[in-house]
């Protein structure tokens, strides 16, 4: 039989998730605290299956509306005020194209699939994660779809196959969800981090705890379930610390190991040294507040980085983290509590308000995104607003897959000068077209240029960019060969730091500059032993906030351009510097972006009234064309022989 009794441990766990989620977030402490989901998903598919599993027992039966109405006292009530409270805030501080996102994400949330649309809203030049007030709801809606699923699959292979029936088809959800989450991982990431799917393995592993009966678990030696729950405290807490994204490939490993020691824990740390540590009052009172706590962080980081042009500073993220705390607590004593009372509506009652509710809402927010609001910003901020939420394609999107027969993808009859590498370069294009030079652009994002490609790419993004560059180099050989193309210019981003990597908690795998930078080398001496002449052009010093954000915010609530500067960090300079003698050993015109926005080590973002950033590293097109006007551009490209060149 299910033991569905209180355990005050698992509150004291739930503690633990929220606190490593909100450090994250706040980009306080803990690269690896984004893992604290994955042992959210552990306990809810254990508490979700044992509740079934102990009704199965008393009952013989499962109330698929008793469940329900169950999830709606618990969740509903909670996340409609949450939502109903950012609308002001949204119109406040938002601009037109991120409150119509908002609104979007809103409905989204309020109908379950936050996941599906933050997965559709990823891509290269989408709005910065941390900019979502309501990102973080993807989680409740990958749960809240399992729970469509999981009380009928529970029936259905308890009553056709019994317990140890419904134990084997769990464990076979269980492998094949981990098997499609250890490719994803890889192959699809996007996917894998917020499509259901490929976190059923996480749920699953926590109703199999559920499963085991409690006399088994309690005839298991003392002091093996001590050892066991120290091992499974030191794997959960060991990979949120240890991890690092700057050297690591895939988050599965350590997603691996906090499941695991969820499970462990779940399942047998109620009366250990551990358990008794998790049921301390205190930190069973922060799990008890840890939904409503989980719902309203997100949202304070995000509002506060819109409202304040320099992003979070540490003080800052730790004085809205403690807010979130006591907005969890009221949340929970106000909000929650009420509606989880058996004393209040009845089942009928709960689902036609929570109908009501979910549609009402729905439908406010609908309208008000499809009515044509002006807006409540001057014309100026406006255009700088739309310029910045524009993608960097260069001269055409259509550039990423047709540039060698696509009319949008040159500016001149018969350009001579190729412009060749991932985003970097194509931001690089707008300057080019201004000053007059004739090219064809040849660019896709997050991928530097390589004469030889990595010979087993393994993930979508490394295979299309080995047929990307493959297709480049083919096209390349054919033209210099012709009497056709006789110059090529080059730009990426991994010729320089990315600035994920340099902020307060790392959010970026950081590349191996050794390999680029040789990788760099065999091309250009490939290029140039075909009688290519080749120009380099460095990428913009990254900062650890966005300066064209931060400019936008200074012109939309006031506050002085300055804010916005930011010294030059000592590892961009230190790559801006390998870059300038690999040129200078290869006799290679060298153009330092680096050295044009930041000549004493103080980047300025903004240059003759002109916004040079349109995020942290990407330049805006009218920053672009005013680089590439100076006197060290237009010598750049004289050297390279383009400067009249079309």
């Amino acid at each position: 039989m299910a033991d569905a009794t209180y355990r005050a441990d698992i509150d004291g766990l739930r503690a633990i998730a929220v606190i490593s989620v909100v450090l994250f977030h706040g980009e306080i402490a803990l690269a690896g605290g984004f893992l604290g989901v994955d042992v959210f998903f552990v306990i809810s598919g254990y508490l979700i299956c044992r509740l079934l599993l102990s009704e199965f027992d008393r009952t013989g039966r499962i109330s698929i509306a008793g469940f329900y109405e169950r999830r709606i006292r618990r969740i509903f009530p909670a996340m409609f005020v949450l939502c109903a409270l950012c609308v002001p805030f949204a119109f406040l501080w938002m601009f037109d194209a991120e409150r119509n996102s908002f609104l979007e994400s809103a409905i989204a949330a309020l109908l379950f699939v936050s996941n599906f649309f933050f997965y559709q809203e990823t891509g290269y030049f989408a709005a910065a994660a941390e900019h979502k007030p309501l990102l973080h709801f993807w989680s409740l809606a990958v749960e809240e779809q399992f729970y469509l699923v999981f009380p009928l699959f529970l029936m259905v292979a308890h009553r056709f196959a019994g317990r140890r029936g419904f134990f084997w088809a769990a464990v076979l959800a269980l492998v094949a969800s981990a098997a499609l989450m250890g490719w994803g991982a890889t192959y699809a990431r996007s996917a894998a981090f917020y499509l259901t799917p490929f976190r059923v393995w996480e749920l699953m592993a926590g109703a199999l705890m559920a499963t085991a009966h409690p006399d088994k678990l309690r005839a298991i030696p003392r002091q093996l379930r001590e050892c066991g729950v120290s091992a499974a405290a030191i794997l959960i807490l060991g990979a949120m610390i240890s991890y690092d994204p700057l050297s690591a490939e895939t988050s599965f490993p350590y997603m691996l190991a906090v499941v695991a020691g969820s499970a462990v824990l779940v399942a047998v740390g109620h009366d250990t040294w551990v358990g008794r540590l998790l049921a301390l009052p205190p930190v069973v009172g922060i799990g008890l507040i840890s939904y409503s706590t989980y719902l309203y962080h997100q949202p304070l980081f995000a509002f506060a980085r819109l409202r304040s042009p320099e992003g979070l500073t540490l003080h800052l993220a730790c004085s809205l983290s403690v807010l979130a705390f006591v907005l969890g607590w009221l949340s929970w004593r106000l909000v929650e509590k009420p509606f989880r009372g058996r004393s209040s509506p009845t089942r009928q009652r709960v689902f036609q308000i929570a109908t009501l509710a979910t549609l009402g809402l729905t439908a406010v927010l609908l309208t008000i995104r499809l009515s044509p609001l002006p807006s409540r910003f001057p014309i100026q901020v406006v255009a700088l607003s739309d310029t910045l939420a524009a993608g960097t394609y260069g001269l055409s999107p259509a550039c990423q897959a047709e540039w060698d027969s696509n009319l949008e993808c040159i500016t001149a009859e018969a350009p001579r000068t190729l412009l060749w590498g991932d985003s970097y370069a194509m931001h690089l294009a707008y300057g080019l077209e201004a000053v007059g030079v004739g090219f064809r652009q040849a660019a896709l994002p997050s991928c530097a240029p390589k004469m030889k490609p990595d010979p087993s790419p393994r993930g979508r993004y490394e295979v299309e960019c080995a047929t990307f560059n493959a297709e480049v180099v083919a096209w390349l050989k054919h033209e210099v060969a012709a009497g056709r193309v006789e110059t090529v210019i080059i730009s990426s981003r991994d010729y320089g730091v990315r600035a994920g990597s340099i902020r307060r908690v790392p959010k970026e795998m950081r590349v191996d500059h050794d390999k680029v930078l040789a990788d760099l080398r065999s091309a250009i001496v490939d290029l140039q032993a075909a009688g290519v002449r080749v120009g380099l052009v460095g990428p913009p010093p990254p900062a650890d906030f966005d300066p064209g954000q931060c400019l936008l915010r200074v012109a939309a609530f006031g506050g002085e351009p300055e804010r916005c500067q930011f010294r030059l960090h000592p590892e961009a300079e230190a790559e801006d510097r390998r870059l300038a003698d690999m040129a200078r050993a290869l006799d290679l015109p060298f153009l330092s972006l680096a050295q044009q926005i930041c000549p004493d080590g103080l980047c300025v973002p903004l240059k003759e009234e002109t916004v040079l950033y349109r995020d942290n590293g990407h330049l805006t097109p009218q920053g672009s064309a005013l680089l590439l006007a100076k006197p060290e551009a237009k010598a750049f490209l004289a050297k390279i022989g383009v400067s009249d060149h079309n």
